[in-house]
């Protein structure tokens, strides 16, 4: 009988379930009192953290024009990556 991934997949996942694993896994997971830990003794860094602004885009684009002017580039092409998201905020994948 030969078994498919699928196969192996789920009984992987039947052996953690029954070993009894899951359950102190989630708790470990779980912050503590202190709302500066995050229950594995790291800090939390994104707390006070301000989402970025329409200005914020505005000046990553002006900062983008004067690096083109200096470098005598007259255009540049931002296709869909991390690079449209950085300078305009859209979110665009490449289809």
């Amino acid at each position: 009988m030969k078994n498919s991934r699928r196969d192996f997949i789920k009984l992987g996942g039947v052996s953690i379930a029954a070993t009894g694993i899951v359950p102190s896994f989630l708790a470990s997971c779980a912050g503590p009192d202190d709302e500066t830990k995050s229950g594995t003794g790291l800090t939390i860094m994104i707390e006070g953290v301000e989402p970025l602004t329409e200005e914020d885009y505005k000046r990553r684009q002006v900062e983008l024009v004067s690096a083109l002017d200096k470098s005598g580039m007259e255009a540049i092409f931002i296709e869909g990556s991390t690079n449209l998201r950085y300078f305009f905020n859209i979110s665009w994948w490449l289809s």
